[in-house]
């Protein structure tokens, strides 16, 4: 199965959104979108 990432509308796999989602789960921003950097600063789970 397979979560989408909300800003460019790729698809992420559910260990990703579990791990770096925001709390329910959604993700924000993903490696196709951002820089592994900015995931890793928390941008997968930043709503702003």
């Amino acid at each position: 199965m397979t979560a989408i990432c909300e800003n460019c509308s790729a698809a992420v796999s559910t260990q990703y959104a579990r791990v770096l989602g925001d709390n329910d789960d959604t993700v924000h921003a993903c490696p196709n979108c951002t820089t592994l950097r900015d995931v890793s600063d928390g941008a997968a789970a930043d709503t702003t």
